[in-house]
């Protein structure tokens, strides 16, 4: 006869080993959710710092320009193909490294891109040509850069995919901006009192020392593995914590399936197509806009210090979008549109601007428009594809900004040497941007046919529900259909004929 005490000593045993497993389930998911928001944060004071100094020195090109241009007497288009190049290699690179920190992790990825940038900016001062700034210049700092930026990036979103997504991409985003603020009249200083050649290497020295120290805090996101709820005998009751911790890894093919899944959808194409012309108007500003100061009668000096009016203005805007991105009472890709629209308005307007106090509202203006266009698109299409995809769409928004500038020399450079005048090259931009607004707005009137089309389905199959019941104590067999298909694609197939036919 089984003892009673012992039967209920047992049952106790079990019932306490089972809520303590769950109690400590529910410990490590509170542990893991504590870590990653202290950790995400510290990754983004990390991002900051690493992008101003990274956009601080390469945003600063103009100051090297003009040296670069009296050191080999090379033509304007020969020198200011330098920067365009490694503009066009920062973004367009992403797709490379981003399969590469899904292989590895963000911290390779980015020492080796720390390491590159500084080999390329040391270089680029014991240049003898032109042709060899090509490659130490564009080809290094461009993809030592691109190697930064893009995994820095994706970390970021990896702790903040849906909370504080806008508030830490747009604290990131706000160092490139401050950065550009502060190196291009520090650059300035140095290449007056050292020359051009000893300010790359000061420059080389101090990248590799700050962004170095940053990297100790690029650390992927905690994953916690918590026990299995029921019963456990013996030591298996213990949850060892460090065994349990674990960093997020992904695959490479796993990714590639991403890609081609986000390729399927229509809105994808949208969404690209609309932030390859928005680019392509905030590009054209970053190249032009001293010159359309020119333009219009103002001296070089005061064309230059619209620069900082600008950079103003997207400061302005980055921190608006950092403090109210993630409580909108609408979907973030309308911020984009107004973005776009106002882009448009401003480009039309700048047209028949003739005065300092015109080209600095244009500046403002634009500025803002431009903060959003590089601050929301990756909140927007975390959105849009889903957390999941972060990666994927990160790298192809950076694809698509790449790919813009070297269309620029084209609508932009090309246009003035025919007519002598920008006017063209404004109303072409603003064509773009007015394009890229009916194509953001596209995305949100796509998803609403896509859940009416989807919920008529759901109706239909309700409806018809009563095909797969069977009378005359006849089994109907499951209806076969995976979870992770969409109702489009499912297809009905009627149990009574098939039935029928067996018959």
């Amino acid at each position: 006869m089984e003892d009673p005490v012992a039967s209920y000593d047992s049952e106790k045993s079990t019932s306490s080993a089972t809520t303590s497993s769950r109690f400590t389930s529910k410990s490590s998911c509170s542990f893991q959710e504590w870590t990653n928001e202290r950790r995400g944060w510290t990754v983004t004071i990390g991002g900051f710092c690493t992008y101003f100094m990274m956009f601080g020195f390469v945003q600063s090109f103009g100051v090297f320009y003009t040296s670069f241009q009296e050191e080999f007497q090379s033509s304007a288009e020969a020198t200011g193909w330098i920067g365009s190049l490694t503009f066009c290699l920062l973004c367009s690179l992403s797709p490379i490294s981003s399969m590469l920190f899904e292989t590895f992790n963000h911290r390779i990825v980015i020492c080796t891109g720390i390491a590159i940038c500084t080999i390329g900016i040391l270089a680029s001062s014991f240049a003898p040509s032109i042709g060899f700034l090509y490659f130490s210049f564009s080809v290094l700092v461009g993809t030592g850069v691109n190697f930064i930026y893009t995994p820095v990036q994706q970390l970021v979103t990896c702790y903040f995919s849906t909370k504080c997504c806008s508030r830490a991409t747009s604290m990131v985003q706000a160092g490139a901006t401050v950065g550009m603020l502060v190196m291009t009249p520090v650059l300035q200083c140095m290449v007056t009192s050292v020359g051009w050649r000893n300010a790359l290497r000061i420059e080389a020295a101090l990248m590799f020392m700050i962004c170095s120290m940053c990297t100790m805090w690029f650390e992927a996101p905690l994953v916690i593995t918590p026990p299995s709820d029921g019963p456990h005998n013996g030591d298996s009751d213990c949850f060892n914590m460090p065994n349990a911790i674990k960093k997020q890894n992904k695959s490479p093919t796993n990714s590639l399936h991403k890609i081609v899944d986000m390729m399927r959808t229509l809105k994808y194409w949208f969404f690209m197509s609309a932030m390859f012309f928005a680019y392509l108007a905030a590009s054209f500003i970053s190249v032009y806009f001293v010159s359309i100061g020119e333009s219009v009668g103002l001296s070089a000096e005061k064309a230059a210090l619209l620069i900082s009016v600008l950079g103003s203005g997207e400061l302005c805007g980055r921190i608006i979008c950092g403090l109210f991105g993630d409580h909108l009472p609408f979907q973030r890709v309308y911020m984009l549109v107004i973005s776009s629209l106002i882009g448009t308005i401003s480009l039309m307007c700048a047209i028949k601007i003739n005065s300092v106090g015109g080209m600095v509202a244009f500046a403002i203006c634009i500025g803002f428009a431009r903060s959003i266009t590089y601050t929301m698109p990756l909140s927007v299409a975390i959105e849009t594809f889903g957390a999941e995809k972060n990666t994927e769409a990160c790298a192809h928004i950076l694809l698509a900004s790449g790919l813009s500038t070297i269309v620029i020399p084209f609508t932009g450079g090309k246009t003035y040497d025919v007519t002598n005048s920008y006017t063209v090259a404004l109303w072409i931009h603003a064509m773009f941007c007015f394009l890229a607004t009916n194509l953001f707005l596209a995305i949100p009137v796509y998803k609403r046919y896509m859940e009416c089309r989807e919920n008529k389905l759901t109706s239909l199959i309700n409806q018809h529900a009563d095909v797969y019941t069977l009378t005359d104590n006849l089994q109907s067999p499951p209806l076969e259909v995976p979870l992770e298909v969409p109702l489009g694609e499912v297809k009905l197939e009627f149990v009574q004929d098939k039935l029928s036919g067996e018959v």
